[in-house]
């Protein structure tokens, strides 16, 4: 077994437990990556460490092929990828309010419909977003080139 492998599984072995720690409803889709270490070892015969195949959740003694079909198993029946940053964990959601009640002098996060992403709302703003804001009838409001679809409290509040 080549030495890049053997680290290749470790990185992943100790990522698998930290995935299977986040509870199950909380818990993103396992991640792309495990696909190539799983398919570098399926036919090795050689034993892991004990180490390894506690974080693998498999029994004393199991080869690297067992290692290999553990991570298959969580990776088989997957139909969707991680985003980026919600490994081992899915981001939580934002409760969001309407953007009827947004005051642009105060504040705020800004989740934008477009890009999927939170903009920070500082106050210099302000007199532009009055200005320059179209409102359409399923509550989203234009401004520039975003289409905010509601807003949250800075710390969450």
């Amino acid at each position: 077994m080549l030495q890049a492998v053997q680290l290749k599984l470790e990185r992943v072995a100790h990522e698998f437990a930290d995935w299977q720690a986040v509870p199950e409803a909380e818990r993103s889709p396992a991640p792309p990556w495990w696909w190539g270490v799983a398919i570098e070892t399926m036919n090795e015969t050689d034993q892991i460490s004990p180490e390894l195949c506690q974080l693998l959740d498999i029994p004393a003694g199991a080869t690297y092929a067992h290692a290999s079909a553990k991570l298959i198993n969580a990776l088989s029946s997957q139909t969707t990828l991680p985003p980026p940053d919600e490994f081992p964990r899915k981001r939580q959601s934002l409760e969001l309010k309407s953007m009827a009640t947004f005051d642009p002098n105060e504040p705020a996060i800004l989740h934008d419909r477009v890009s999927d992403k939170t903009e920070t709302w500082t106050v210099e703003e302000a007199s532009d977003y009055r200005q320059n804001t179209v409102s359409n009838p399923d509550g989203t409001v234009e401004w520039r080139h975003f289409v905010f679809d509601g807003w949250g409290n800075v710390l969450g509040g």
